[in-house]
């Protein structure tokens, strides 16, 4: 079977697109495109977060002395223990962090070391708010 030439082509996929739409306002259908949002908070609790775990550790943290500490982690225990959505305010924390850790810098803290397992930190988190 041979293919039809383009504009052909093209003429009949518009042809098709427009008929199923034709009862939809038009408002619905012309307007510009919508983004859609990263499941960062969902990421930072599964596949980034032995990478988050690394990066934010309160030891590191802590030796850093730029950022409080204590504060960084109890955000990320309540982001971990679902008992609150910290995904923006960790993310700007992480990409803080990665540089340093990137660079080579505070090596000492086990940057390069085996990433945790985060669903242990996560019953930790749970167990920290609900005192269990």
């Amino acid at each position: 079977m041979a293919a039809a030439p383009l504009a052909q082509d093209t003429k009949r996929s518009d042809q098709w697109i427009s008929r199923p739409y034709r009862h939809v306002p038009r408002q619905l259908i012309e307007r510009p495109e919508t983004g859609f949002d990263v499941p960062l908070g969902d990421w930072l609790k599964g596949p980034l977060c032995g990478w988050a775990e690394n990066l934010i550790s309160e030891k590191r943290l802590r030796e850093s002395g730029l950022l409080d500490a204590k504060l960084v982690r109890r955000r990320w225990q309540e982001h971990l223990s679902g008992r609150r959505n910290w995904q923006y305010l960790l993310w700007n924390v992480l990409m803080f962090e990665a540089p340093a850790g990137a660079l080579g810098l505070n090596s000492d803290l086990g940057y390069r070391a085996r990433l945790p397992e985060c669903h242990h930190l996560a019953r930790l988190g749970n167990s920290l708010h609900t005192g269990n």
